[in-house]
């Protein structure tokens, strides 16, 4: 987020890691609409109703806090795709295939 830049309900895509960054245990599955609510208030560039009048915009968010939260919990769990520690095991150049 840049500094001067206000943010409203519709930046949830900016809301989502500012919330993450302020509040790293944060359980995103636990929290009510309100406490949502409170935790995007607190967010110095917020500037915007309590609630969004669009409530599919909360939703939004919640859902993308809960993907960004499950990101950092398993960064790094993925290493089967690691063509390091996974090379491929065919390196013919002349393989029918």
């Amino acid at each position: 987020m840049s500094q001067g830049k206000k943010i409203t309900w519709s930046d949830y895509f900016e809301i989502a890691p500012a919330l993450l960054s302020l509040n790293p245990d944060l359980e995103p599955h636990s929290l009510s609409d309100d406490d949502i609510a409170l935790l995007v208030q607190m967010l110095p560039s917020f500037d915007d109703a309590y609630l969004p009048e669009d409530k599919e915009k909360i939703k939004r968010l919640r859902w993308l806090l809960l993907d960004q939260s499950c990101d950092d919990e398993h960064e790094g769990t993925f290493s089967i795709l690691n063509q390091e520690t996974h090379p491929q095991t065919n390196t013919q150049k002349d393989a029918p295939w």
